[in-house]
């Protein structure tokens, strides 16, 4: 229901100062890379960080081949991914969102295959989780201007005007002129919510390109790993812990070949008059979405379907989502709760050689 203010959870409530939690899930990581055996054959380890779709980005391999131009697949990676940016900004002038929101309720407007297959996508997610992932979210983004120098909190006027510029069925896709038409003056897409879940399958494909068979990709937290580490042992991926004021993890995840994305509201936030605003908005009320869930991660092979997903189970709730991941193989998920529990999808919760608890601070609950 619209109106009034909203009871957040406990979580929700508490205001603290933004944490970088990000980073310390990337140093936990590369211990592990750091600590290769070179007994055999030199280890030659490579690593380029830059600043990409608003956070920092960061890329490691190592070669134990002697045949990896580490340097160039990097240079190459990043030049791809900096390209991708400039197709899916919707707040960089001259990219191809840009323009085709720039022309909603006038035109639509012929985009590359690159960007007109990922807007098909993020359609095809916002279909399966019935709108809680919306690409066409882009009008109450800027409402909130939550992560802006501008965030408030809008009027209920306000947000009755902008609700029904979101209807993400709305969009018009045109396969033969490879086009996109927002049918309505006002309606703007938002891929922030798969954007950088896509860069990194993207980076995934040119690495492997080069001949990358052990690699880390982070995208501002959005984690995919090529293979295993160098000594042939799983890559163990700790999950921030929200409610930890030193950038520890709540539990660890083993991965070979696959991706971890995490969803919270734990970072990107403002508090007025007392109550925290996180950035994982509802389409549906226009607010931010309202559950118990501190975080959650979804664990698979594809990071396009796990950033999506990441962002859709948060606003569904845990029952919802388990439900939804029940029809999807290979997809699982953790759900940090704000009363300090954790629930798993049930081919996570029945494997516990891929998942180890971090902390006594909480605890799992397995089962119903």
């Amino acid at each position: 229901m619209i109106g009034g203010p909203i009871a957040f959870p406990r979580f929700f409530r508490r205001p603290r100062r933004p944490r970088f939690g990000v980073a310390f899930l990337f140093a936990f990581i590369c211990i592990a890379m750091l600590s290769v055996s070179c007994s055999r054959t030199k280890v030659r380890k490579y690593s380029r960080t830059e600043l990409m779709f608003g956070t920092v980005c960061r890329i490691s391999l190592v070669d134990t081949s002697g045949e990896l131009d580490g340097d160039a697949a990097l240079e190459e990676t990043f030049s791809r991914l900096a390209d991708i940016e400039k197709r899916i900004s919707r707040t960089q002038a001259g990219s191809e969102i840009s323009s085709v929101n720039g022309q909603a309720g006038t035109a639509p407007v012929a985009v590359s295959e690159e960007t007109y297959e990922l807007v098909k996508t993020a359609l095809q997610y916002a279909r399966l989780t019935d709108g809680a992932f919306n690409p066409a979210i882009g009008p109450l983004v800027s409402l909130w201007g939550i992560n802006t120098e501008t965030a408030k909190v809008p009027s209920d006027e306000e947000i009755s005007r902008v609700l029904p510029l979101l209807d993400w069925r709305e969009v018009v896709l045109d396969d033969v002129e490879r086009s996109i038409f927002l049918p309505r003056q006002g309606m703007s897409l938002d891929l922030g919510g798969i954007g950088k879940g896509y860069a990194a399958d993207v980076a995934k494909a040119t690495l492997r390109r080069f001949g990358a068979s052990s690699a880390l990709v982070n995208l501002g937290g959005n984690i995919l790993v090529i293979g295993t580490k160098p000594d042939g042992e799983a890559w163990r991926i700790g999950l921030q812990d929200p409610d930890s004021s030193r950038g520890e993890f709540f539990l660890s995840v083993s991965l070979t070949d696959g991706t971890v994305v995490t969803s919270g509201p734990y970072e990107r936030y403002f508090v007025q008059d007392g109550v925290r605003y996180h950035h994982i908005l509802d389409a549906s009320t226009g607010y931010p979405a309202v559950t118990h869930i501190a975080s959650v991660t979804i664990v698979g092979a594809d990071s396009t379907g796990a950033d999506a997903l990441s962002t859709a189970a948060f606003v569904l709730g845990v029952e919802p989502s388990l439900a939804l991941l029940r029809t999807l193989p290979g997809v699982e998920a953790v759900f940090l709760m704000d009363d300090g529990t954790i629930r798993m999808s049930e081919g996570l919760a029945d494997d516990a050689s891929r998942w180890r608890l971090a902390t006594d601070r909480y605890s799992v609950k397995l089962g119903d």
